[in-house]
């Protein structure tokens, strides 16, 4: 999974002392990569916001269970 987060890292802010995550921007394949996990004893749900792109983008989620 790891490997997916190839390029720099950006910064990613999360409200919640339980959710934790990275974020990366890989110039050679013009890609956005995010990981995150929830370290919360209970499911949470999520509102995700990306900000400061001044381009359309895919987004492709994956879950893992």
């Amino acid at each position: 999974m790891l490997s997916w987060l190839s390029g720099k890292r950006i910064l990613l802010e999360s409200e919640n002392e339980g959710i934790h995550g990275i974020a990366t921007y890989d110039s050679s394949i013009n890609t956005y990569s995010v990981m995150i996990g929830n370290f919360n004893p209970f499911s949470k749900k999520i509102d995700l916001k990306i900000k400061n792109l001044n381009e359309k983008v895919m987004v492709r989620p994956f879950k893992l269970v």
